[in-house]
Order: structure tokens, then sequence, then C-alpha cells
């Protein structure tokens, strides 16, 4: 049963196919590099009230196109500020590719990210959780992640399953299965073609991207496993049922008195003369 099950997944894993990458990009700036915060003043960890100095690594002459009016007067750069206990994403006011703490407090305390105008927002990527993204229905999930390399802090994800039989019977292409980073999976009916799409808009700059399809294969398993799995709970709930049920017969056996347990209740026996009198002495 083994063997069939793996020529079911290196056939399943054979026939899976790639879809070309659809993206939109509606854009008139020039891509900047992929931007990330470094400290230069200070470090992630450091005690209360002094500076952090925070930066943007980037060129500001490839943020912008000085030809498009719409974007001309527009702040290059935005920081965000996100409060790890409550979970609320803050905009900070700077205009700057530097963000200045001259006093950090506690309530600093926090994840910082920032967005340049025109900063390009690369093609998703789709990882798994499982290897080759097959498993056994009930042994385990399939969970898929939405990753960028670049792109702004704040992006609008959505996953799409691709045209499977279901789909084509009511005329439909694509069916939007999630709002999510990630996306988890763990019946055989989820079984298909998966794409995630990054949406972001930032300062009227918007940018879409799709990833490639990616195949997920859940197979069922076959009626002898079912069969036996629940022929062993049966078994098992049973044998739980017996051994409640002796155990029930067992206390409600009567408890017999025997002679030493009448003589240490001060019960007489047979042959035994009372001496008390019922005087003191």
């Amino acid at each position: 049963m083994l063997l069939l099950l793996e020529m079911m997944m290196m056939m399943m894993m054979a026939s899976a196919s790639a879809y070309e990458n659809v993206s939109w990009a509606y854009t008139n700036t020039t891509p900047s590099l992929p931007l990330h915060v470094i400290f230069e003043r200070g470090a992630p960890v450091m005690l209360e009230g002094d500076p952090v100095q925070m930066s943007c690594p980037s060129n500001p002459s490839s943020l912008s196109n000085p030809l498009d009016r719409s974007i001309r007067y527009k702040s290059p750069y935005t920081w965000y500020y996100l409060n790890r206990s409550s979970g609320v994403v803050s905009r900070i006011s700077n205009w700057q590719q530097t963000l200045l703490l001259k006093k950090a407090t506690m309530g600093d305390s926090g994840q910082y990210n920032c967005t340049a105008l025109g900063e390009r927002l690369s093609t998703p990527l789709v990882e798994a959780s499982s290897q080759g993204s097959i498993v056994l229905e009930g042994s385990g999930l399939v969970t898929l992640k939405c990753v960028t390399t670049s792109g702004p802090s704040l992006i609008s994800w959505s996953w799409y399953r691709l045209g499977g039989a279901e789909l084509q019977m009511v005329g439909a292409w694509l069916q939007r299965v999630g709002a999510e980073e990630e996306l988890t999976l763990g019946r055989a009916g989820d079984s298909g073609e998966y794409q995630c799409r990054a949406y972001t808009d930032t300062q009227g700059l918007t940018q879409e991207n799709t990833s490639l399809a990616h195949r997920v294969n859940i197979i069922p398993l076959p009626v002898g496993v079912l069969l036996g799995t629940a022929g062993f709970v049966l078994a098992f709930l049973c044998l739980c049922l017996l051994l409640l049920l002796a155990v029930w017969l067992f206390m409600q056996t009567p408890i017999k008195t025997t002679a030493l347990d009448k003589l240490a209740n001060g019960s007489p026996t047979k042959g035994e003369l009372r001496t008390d009198t019922g005087l003191t002495p």
C-alpha cells in the first residue's frame, strides 16, 4: 500500500504545471533598490533615554521622476511604526531619509518600517511548509506563504485558486480563497493550483504583482485505511466500556462481615459470656 501511495505522489508531481507570470505595475517612477532600516546610532536593544537614529539606504534621485507632476511635491520617504502590544500601525510624519529619536522611551519600542516613493514591488513568490506540497489527508496541513523581496511596508494580499473541474462547471476560472499573507490547506478537495497577488497603493503609486501558480496535492486516504482506522477506534471504545462495566460491578458486590470484624466492633460471638453488669468498680 505504501508503494502505491508513493507512485500516486510521483504521478501528481509529474503532472504539476506552472502558468506564466502575470503582473501589473502602474508607475511612472524609476524602481529603487529594496529598502531596509539601518541603525546609524543606537541598537535594536538599548537603554531608555539614549538617542536612536535610523535610515533608509537608497538614492533619492532614483525614487521619483521629476517630470511626473503628480508626485513632484510629495514626500520621497515615509516611516511607519508598529506597536507590538496592540498591533496598530501608525504613520510617522517624516520627510527625511533619516528618522531620529533624540531620547528613546519605553513607548517607542516596536517595529519601524520605511517606504520610498517609487519603491518597486517585486514579484511575489510562494513558499510551502511541506516539501513538494504533497501530503496525505489527515496527516498534516500545507501552509502557503506569499513572499516579496522588495516593496512598501503596507501590502494587501489575496489568494486565488485556478480553475478546476468544479469551477469550470459554473463557468469560472479564478476563485478567491484568502486575503492574508498565508493560506492553510488540509482537505483532499483543496488540491489544485494557487496564485497569490500583492497589491500596494502608497502615496498615489499603485502596484500589483502576481506569483506563478503553485500546485498543491492532498491525497485522500484509501478506503481500506479508513475502515481499518474506524475499526480500531470502535474496538478501543468497546474495551473502555467493558472496563467501566467491570469496575461498576465490582463496586456493587456486598462486603461480608467476618468474625474478626464483629469482635473488633464489640459484637458477642457464639459461646461468649458477657460479664459486664453495668456497675463501675
